[in-house]
């Protein structure tokens, strides 16, 4: 295999540093120069107490010297909702010179891997959330039938190191592509709801303040869904392959959180997949055949919004649009594992995707986000005549509604 990461174009990587330089100018403004506000020496501790009720409420960590972004900024940088996100991260097939279709690798009912971008802020925050993606004509039985995935995912972030330091799970439960795939010509019995892959994510923050914070983490991306297989009763040379879930994909990342004025902000993320195991291959008596190691990837994810409604305290205390762009790319050649009419394999071998996501955030309480939003492939019109898919369009389209409760 060819390494890849000569196909990353140099200046998205550049594109983290483009807020930091406005920040910091934000930053030099006096802490204390709003009329009501105490002094630098120490005591704007008491005044957000005193006004809020709250000691500390809604500024989880020291932001930079002197007062925290409440003061001399209309948006605290912990007010900002976290970046929607996209993909469906599937990658890969099965394919059967028998039949002449393509069938999406039945792990994790077709969605196996992580990415940061999925309702995440570079900001460390005490949080339970729930996640919905509605992924329309997002994968493929092995009838060749195209199937709708549905994600909901549960999970909770808390932080350490006061504020500067956070670990979050996630649980992802499916419906989609069943782990147990038979060829027996119902076009019915190949989906289900799956387990999906558990993913645990520390982070921490690199450098912050009052307006802008850059944070790294590592996300781990576990094999607990279970192992799926593909059954074939016509087949008297290959009646099954099995496909073992031994992947662990490791994830860094890069994230910045930018405030450009007092009611927009700006969310980037940088990151790597990579998958550092790989998957067995084996047939109907459990002897080996091969071993499938998924493509590495590469993201880059840039997200803008602006407050459209504020009102500190209130029901309804804020309404924010946002607008996303999410781009992922394959950083090197497929592996390819072949036995009897089956092969595993990406075809297509590079890819490119360019996803757009849309949504509106509503903040309830000061304290909770509910997010509604909706993604579509930009990139991808080329049709495959074989298969009759799009390799570059992993759905038609996405509904996405996320619920954060902040403590």
């Amino acid at each position: 295999m060819e390494s890849s990461f000569q196909r990353i174009p140099g200046v998205l990587l550049l594109t983290l540093a483009i807020g930091i330089p406005a920040a910091t100018a934000h930053a030099a403004a006096p802490a204390c120069s709003m009329p009501a506000a105490p002094s630098c020496a120490g005591g704007y501790e008491q005044a957000l107490a005193d006004s809020s009720g709250n000691e500390f409420a809604n500024a989880p960590f020291d932001l930079g010297e002197g007062a925290p972004a409440q003061y001399g900024y209309d948006l605290a940088i912990d007010s900002a909702p976290n970046m929607i996100g996209d993909l469906l991260s599937s990658g890969g097939y099965i394919e059967s010179s028998s039949t002449d279709l393509l069938t999406s690798i039945p792990l994790a009912g077709g969605d196996r891997r992580f990415k940061i971008s999925e309702n995440m802020s570079p900001l460390p925050r005490d949080r339970v959330f729930y996640a919905f993606n509605g992924f329309q004509q997002g994968t493929r039985t092995i009838e060749g039938r195209e199937y709708d995935v549905n994600r909901h995912t549960l999970g909770g972030e808390k932080t350490f190191l006061e504020g500067t330091t956070s670990v979050e799970v996630r649980m992802p439960i499916l419906q989609g592509l069943s782990a147990l795939q038979t060829l027996d010509g119902d076009l019915f019995n190949d989906d289900r709801v799956e387990f999906g892959n558990m993913t645990i994510i520390p982070k921490f923050i690199i450098t912050d303040g009052p307006s802008y914070v850059l944070s790294a983490g590592l996300g781990i991306n576990l094999p607990t869904a279970r192992d799926s297989t593909i059954v074939d009763p016509g087949n008297s040379f290959v009646p099954s392959l099995n496909m073992d879930n031994q992947a662990v994909h490791l994830s860094p990342f890069l994230g910045l959180l930018v405030l450009p004025s007092d009611r927009t902000y700006v969310i980037s993320y940088v990151q790597a997949d990579f998958d550092t195991y790989g998957s067995t291959i084996s047939d109907a008596n459990g002897n080996y055949v091969g071993s499938y190691q998924e493509q590495n990837l590469f993201h880059f994810d840039v997200a803008a919004g602006r407050f459209l409604y504020r009102d500190s305290g209130s029901r309804l205390s804020g309404i924010a649009a946002q607008l996303e762009l999410h781009y992922s790319t394959t950083i090197q050649d497929p592996d390819e594992v072949r036995f009897g009419t089956y092969t595993i394999c990406n075809p297509y071998n590079h890819i490119d995707l360019l996803i757009m996501t849309a949504g509106v955030n509503f903040q309830f309480w000061d304290s909770s986000w509910l997010t509604v939003g909706c993604a579509v492939p930009l990139s991808g019109e080329e049709q495959d005549p074989v298969y009759n898919i799009h390799p570059e369009r992993p759905f038609d389209a996405e509904i996405q509604v996320l619920f954060n409760r902040y403590f």
